[in-house]
Formats: structure tokens, sequence, C-alpha cells
């Protein structure tokens, strides 16, 4: 027959065992939730640096041609036109 001290110490490192489990668990989930959170993040600034190109190459350029005229003007148009995407890193880290 088992003593009372051995069960009490079993059951004890039973309990630990369960507190790990469910601490994994609340890990693996917020880690799921962060994984989430990159993957919109990064799509909305994706998209956003698709506007801030598109306002660059045709809405500035188009308001630079009506305040210059000739080489100046082809010479801006050119260099916002050629204005490559923007790139917007994810704050989140680790992923």
């Amino acid at each position: 027959m088992y003593s009372l001290t051995y069960l009490d110490e079993y059951y004890a490192e039973f309990e630990k065992e369960q507190e790990r489990t469910a601490i994994r668990s609340a890990i693996k989930i917020q880690k799921g939730n962060i994984l989430i959170e990159y993957s919109l993040s990064s799509q909305a600034l994706d998209e956003l640096s698709e506007k801030m190109k598109q306002f660059a190459s045709v809405a500035v350029a188009d308001d630079l041609a009506d305040g210059l005229s000739g080489k100046a003007a082809d010479a801006a148009k050119k260099f916002l036109e050629n204005i490559e995407k923007p790139v917007l890193d994810c704050p989140i880290k680790g992923v």
C-alpha cells in the first residue's frame, strides 16, 4: 500500500504537470493570435504602401504639372511616375 506522503507528492507533481500543460496551451494560443495580427498588419501595410505610391505618382505629379512648365514639369512628372512602392515593414517581430 502507498503511504500518504507518497500520494501527496504524486498529487502535487500531477498538479504541476497540469499547470505546465495549461501554460503551454495558453502560449500556443497567443502565438496563433500574434500570427493572425502579423498577417493582417502586413496586408494593411502593403495596401497603404500601394496607396502611397499611387498618390505620389498620380496626384502629386498632376499637382506639380499645374505649377511647373516645360522641361521642369516633364522631369518632375517622370521622376514621380517612376517612384517605387515604399517598403513598410511590419512592426511585429519574431514571426
